[in-house]
């Protein structure tokens, strides 16, 4: 059987966000997916559950989603990306099915997933490019994997780690890279490093923490962990606030600072990143220098105003309220560097909720910052939302570290969203970019003919249409080479497209007569001017 899924966007009483599945009713209004059960007293098989992520997106949203499959666990899906520029590859962990997803670059497509061991989190890559560190937090491990093989050829050893039966496994939570190895905090709060293929607990320290029998003062939970990609410093964020700097080539943590309050943080808690040779380092919305001193952003997108009720005559207890309003500021949902001044960084509007009126841009917005003036420019508005949505129940939503990912050399963008992995483009856009359907015979059967009918296959031809791209598998894609073709509103399968021609099909249920043909550029979102056909019966 075959189960047909539509949306109703003007459906009455119903306010959507643009992006994925932000919308009231139905329990949605925190972008949750629609689950789908089908169940048959006579089938075998039959799939459990169907998972529907409804796209909502305007002509104004720059990029394409490529959906990934995850498990209904909310708390194992999507969790860590990395670009590999040595062989034009981005890799996500997908921790609920135990593998890495591999998205081959050049051909904007995936290609078949790489098994690791059980709920895979974080990735480092090693400095010259041929190994993925893989923390597999199923148990306390780290896998090593070659990626020219792409398959897993060790393991991090661990000492034994006494605990007892009933209690949970102890797994690495967050990994750094750093010119003197590995680094790591384990579940537990406590510091590792790997030396050859072993991990050794570190020592504490003045600034980590010494604890009264000398052994290290664990660190909070959440912890998440991000070095520099050239090992030059690492910094790791507790779950209270507190900041601490690795110094990757003296192998020793030279700092730590409080910068964000114990109490009342609001917003995503977790995202961080390091600029080459640690010129500048991220934590959630704030900028810090290398010695962690504040140089820009701010600790929080809004604040918390708590009202209280005086008690009702005769006694009771005060009324306690609490809403949130914006500073002008917006949730940092992932942050990247670029180079050692700018920066990239992934935000929503502060709202209470969804239905919360806002003056700021309601899209999830892609933006660069100059760290040096602060000055910020938007780059796209994001095909998608965050996987997670934050409004104030819970004012605090802890994030992974890394959702984003860059191709400095080609200018693209990769993004762990919602439903997938959004890739979106930062070249400029402008009227010269945007697609252009030849005026004469820019539509023709691929016979030359203008015979056209239900089931026909069409070319098409002008300027800016899309990327070099050929479908590979069928039923062909409605969305290929960063473009879609609309003939009578309908988005038509494409086989081939490049910036001068796309052939594609006439759906062979289009009613027949005087059809629309229109191309879209989902890459740049831009379109062409529409053009007529007419549609005869078959």
């Amino acid at each position: 059987a075959t189960v047909n899924f539509t949306m109703d966007p003007g459906r009455s009483g119903v306010i959507r966000t643009p992006g994925t599945n932000l919308y009231t009713g139905g329990g949605n209004a925190n972008g949750t997916p629609i689950t789908v059960t089908l169940t048959s007293a006579d089938a075998i098989n039959v799939i459990p559950q169907i998972r529907v992520y409804m796209n909502y997106r305007d002509a104004s949203q720059r990029g394409i989603v490529y959906p990934i499959q995850t498990v209904p666990s909310a708390a194992e899906g999507l969790y860590d990306i990395l670009f590999d520029s040595f062989r034009s590859k981005v890799y996500i962990t997908n921790s609920g099915y135990n593998r890495i997803e591999v998205f081959d670059a050049a051909k904007q497509q995936f290609q078949a997933p790489i098994p690791v061991g059980q709920l895979p989190h974080q990735m480092i890559m090693s400095s010259d490019g041929s190994t993925l560190y893989v923390s597999t937090t199923g148990g306390e491990g780290i896998q090593v994997l070659d990626l020219d093989q792409q398959l897993v050829t060790g393991t991090i050893r661990f000492p034994a780690i006494p605990r007892a039966g009933n209690a949970a496994p102890v797994f690495v939570r967050a990994m750094a890279n750093s010119a003197s190895g590995l680094q790591m905090v384990l579940s537990n709060g406590n510091l590792y490093k790997v030396s050859g293929n072993d991990a050794l607990p570190r020592t504490g320290t003045t600034v980590t923490g010494v604890a009264a029998t000398g052994a290290q003062t664990p660190i909070p939970a959440p912890q998440t962990f991000l070095g520099a990609d050239d090992g030059s410093s690492a910094i790791l964020l507790g779950g209270n606030g507190t900041a601490y700097l690795f110094d990757g080539i003296n192998d020793a943590y030279t700092t730590s600072r409080a910068l964000f309050p114990t109490n009342n943080l609001i917003g995503y808690y977790g995202p961080l990143g390091v600029a080459p040779n640690g010129n500048f380092l991220l934590a959630n919305g704030l900028v810090t220098n290398r010695s962690l001193t504040p140089i820009g952003g701010a600790t929080a997108p809004g604040q918390i105003n708590t009202i209280i009720t005086p008690p009702a005559p005769g006694g009771g207890f005060p009324g306690v309220t609490q809403t949130l309003s914006s500073t002008g500021l917006r949730n940092i949902a992932a942050v990247i560097p670029i180079d050692k001044n700018f920066y990239m960084r992934m935000s929503t509007a502060v709202r209470t909720n969804l239905t919360t009126t806002t003056n700021d841009d309601v899209h999830t917005i892609l933006e660069a910052v100059d760290t040096r003036n602060g000055a910020s420019a938007i780059v796209a508005e994001m095909p998608d939302n965050p996987v997670i949505s934050q409004f104030t129940t819970p004012p605090r939503n802890n994030i992974p570290p890394r959702q984003l990912a860059v191709d400095t050399a080609t200018g693209t963008v990769y993004a762990i969203t919602l439903s997938g992995l959004s890739v979106v483009s930062m070249a400029p856009t402008s009227a010269a970019t945007a697609p252009v359907i030849a005026s004469t015979r820019g539509v023709v059967n691929t016979d030359g003919t203008n015979n056209f009918k239900p089931g026909s296959f069409i070319r098409i031809t002008g300027t800016n249409l899309a990327q070099n791209a050929t479908a590979d598998n069928l039923p062909a894609p409605t969305v290929l080479g960063g473009s879609c073709v609309l003939v009578g509103g309908v988005a038509v399968p494409l086989i081939t497209t490049s910036p001068s021609s796309i052939q594609a099909q006439i759906p062979t249920n289009l009613r027949t007569g005087t059809a629309v043909v229109q191309v879209r550029s989902l890459t740049n979102a831009q379109r062409s001017a529409a053009t007529t056909i007419t549609v005869q019966k078959p």
